[in-house]
């Protein structure tokens, strides 16, 4: 028997597979509204995906995006974050061990996009390309994060599921096995981060899905975006 996720955010309907992306009932962009991402490298092809449980019939597209804006401050303004050389360097490892076709950071300042493509190139360095943390190859920088979902749109001919990920306990999430069962139909799938004190609630709310915090039953969950990011894609990508 198939497997039957949590409810979707809305409350209307079962997850099934392949079910609809949200996204699809949404207007069309408009003639020109397209916004183009400024890439700071040109990734190869990702290597090949271990998958827990049955394997799909292809390698599955998951994304990732590291939003530093719009994120929230510890008094739940509004602001802009820097980019991380910590999260850049760990997130890029990441993203070639556990073959992501795209990690995203997004920022809209042109100073930060200068720092991004310094990183990009400290990782290409021929004298760190024999290195086992090899080439970023899969990291880019993209100035928004309608951008990015344009970018995945391009790669794989389809708008990309949207999952958005919070610390806080919010109503009506799906799980990291509701996001393999996506994969698993091919559906392409881009996990949404916040640095600072994370996404805001207008960003939560544009998502397709919300996925449900990390909870080790010990009450505290306050991870650094680098631990929560690779906890939940081992949960998604990795094997028992």
């Amino acid at each position: 028997m198939a497997h039957q996720p949590e409810t979707l955010r809305s409350g209307l309907a079962k997850l099934r597979c392949c079910p609809p992306n949200p996204r699809a009932q949404r207007p069309a962009l408009r003639a020109g509204d397209s916004a183009t991402v400024r890439r700071v490298d040109e990734p190869g092809a990702a290597a090949d995906t271990a998958f827990n449980g049955d394997d799909p019939p292809t390698k599955p597209r998951l994304f990732l995006a590291l939003l530093h804006h719009p994120v929230l401050n510890r008094n739940d303004e509004i602001i802009t974050s820097q980019i991380d050389s910590f999260d850049f360097f760990d997130l890029s490892r990441l993203s070639l061990a556990y073959g992501i076709e795209r990690c995203f950071f997004v920022n809209h300042l042109p100073s930060q996009r200068a720092l991004a493509q310094r990183l990009v190139d400290h990782g290409r360095a021929e004298a760190r390309q024999t290195e086992i943390r090899g080439a970023f190859r899969c990291s880019v920088w993209a100035p928004d994060l309608r951008a990015a979902v344009e970018s995945i749109t391009a790669m794989t001919g389809r708008s990309p599921t949207t999952v958005a990920t919070s610390a806080k306990r919010l109503q009506s999430t799906i799980t990291t096995k509701d996001i393999r069962t996506r994969l698993g139909c091919g559906e392409p799938v881009l996990l949404l981060f916040g640095k600072a004190w994370g996404l805001t609630s207008e960003a939560l709310a544009n998502a397709d899905y919300l996925l449900e915090p990390i909870d080790l039953r010990t009450g505290y969950n306050h991870l650094s975006v680098r631990s929560a990011v690779s906890i939940i894609v081992d949960r998604v990508l990795g094997r028992d």
